[in-house]
């Protein structure tokens, strides 16, 4: 069913990024709030798969396989990174935590939340789960530039959901 009612289109420079840290066996180790610059990657494609019935000339378009893109997370860098960390982590494979666990690489449930820059109430989250670092980089030096030194993680996940305001 369609909302009749007209609402604006909400801004996009207000959001808050909160990652539950849990370890392989789905123990809850921690949860952190971290402030981004920006945020890309909220999307997912369905496969759409070409199926000929019947010896038919025309084939059918069913839907296929989900996929997601990777989060790209951007903030300034200050030096000390936990997701530098974590990136480093799951690139070493080491198996002990910057939360002190042992024994698993931590994976988080990411939750990315649309803020009404007004209000501060959540107007829309995106929650990506079991999502780990697949890729950190930091800034390119230049003498020619001032520019602050810019911090990038990407995360790949399992899934995404989308809960709009007041609704599940």
């Amino acid at each position: 069913m369609t909302d009749t009612k007209r609402k604006l289109p909400q801004l996009t420079h207000t959001f808050r990024v909160t990652f539950a840290f849990t370890s392989g066996a789905g123990d809850s180790i921690a949860k952190e709030e971290a402030y981004f610059k920006s945020v890309s990657g909220l999307s997912s494609d369905i496969a759409v798969e070409d199926v000929n019935s019947g010896g038919g000339r025309n084939a059918m378009k069913l839907a296929g396989n989900v996929s997601y893109a990777n989060v790209t997370l951007t903030r300034g860098f200050s030096g000390q990174s936990g997701l530098l960390d974590w990136h480093r982590s799951w690139a070493l494979r080491q198996e002990v935590g910057k939360f002190g666990t042992k024994g698993t690489l931590e994976k988080a449930t990411v939750t990315i939340e649309q803020l009404d820059p007004a209000m501060g109430a959540t107007v829309m989250a995106w929650e990506f789960v079991d999502a780990w670092p697949c890729k950190w980089s930091g800034a390119d030096f230049d003498t020619e530039k001032s520019e602050i030194h810019i911090e990038t993680i990407e995360l790949a996940h399992n899934g995404m959901t989308m809960k709009a305001e007041g609704k599940q």
